[in-house]
């Protein structure tokens, strides 16, 4: 029978009171939870969410969706992540309703803390691009899904897709120059498929439907990340040129990958 780490306090050690890149504030957090909501919802539809036993979110940050997880399921819920503070954070918030069934753990998803075949569902939103090495962690969620029956879901961004215009605004290369710089793929959702092949994992793609005018505030991501002077001046000029255009006059459109994957065999 899997055993459930109940909620614990996480000490916060190795400077880890400063966010790292892969985590963004906890408003802006937030916000993306909320926008790809409808295709989460859309994903999690094909995996037999409200009979799952376990589920596992990887990269949870600070737990926002992973309580999402537990409020729409029955299920043993964990959100694991290397950042101290955010699930410190997240073990604080959790509600005394879902404290039962939602834990959260401290720990790599190159070596995911969990049994074999004991995960009915594994969610990975925006998380891959930030892993080391994304062919490892595939092969470890392969380990941890049940059979044939345990489904992975990942949504994950393509930023050398991003599209622009007009080009007073274009950010495409300010994106994937800053995210390499922080360690990050931008170019990860193109490779996703090829990947889970490669992990023994059968796949299904889809790339994310919906078009929304971009909102004033969606280059606070990119602020975020380390620039250099250089940088930080164009990415004020494009800011500025967003505030004099009217919006029905800009295009921004970042393509999203979406996808369910289950292991065709046990582990190995």
């Amino acid at each position: 029978m899997l055993v459930v780490p109940a909620p614990v306090r996480v000490p916060v050690v190795d400077g880890s009171s400063h966010r790292s890149s892969a985590l963004p504030a906890l408003r802006l957090a937030r916000q993306q939870a909320d926008w790809l909501r409808a295709a989460r919802t859309r994903l999690l539809r094909q995996t037999q969410l409200t009979s799952a036993r376990n589920i596992v979110e990887l990269g949870c940050g600070w737990g926002i969706v992973t309580q999402e997880l537990a409020r729409c399921s029955d299920a043993q819920v964990i959100g694991i992540d290397k950042d101290a503070k955010a699930i410190e954070h997240a073990i604080d918030s959790v509600p005394r309703e879902l404290s039962e069934r939602l834990s959260f753990m401290l720990g790599d998803a190159h070596q995911i803390p969990l049994p074999d075949s004991s995960q009915d569902i594994v969610l990975a939103q925006c998380a891959l691009l930030w892993m080391r090495d994304p062919a490892r962690v595939l092969s470890e969620c392969r380990r941890i899904l049940r059979p044939f029956s345990g489904r992975l879901v990942i949504i994950e961004p393509d930023y050398d897709g991003l599209m622009e215009y007009p080009p007073e605004i274009v950010t495409r290369q300010l994106w994937t120059d800053a995210l390499r710089a922080s360690g990050a793929d931008p170019t990860i959702g193109r490779r996703l498929g090829v990947l889970c092949h490669l992990a023994g994992l059968a796949c299904q793609q889809y790339l994310l439907d919906r078009y929304e005018p971009p909102k004033g505030d969606y280059l606070e991501f990119l602020r975020e990340l380390p620039l250099s002077p250089i940088q930080s001046e164009e990415l004020w000029q494009v800011e500025a040129a967003i505030k004099r255009l009217p919006s029905e006059r800009l295009t921004v459109h970042l393509p999203f990958w979406l996808i369910t994957a289950a292991s065709q065999t046990g582990s190995d």
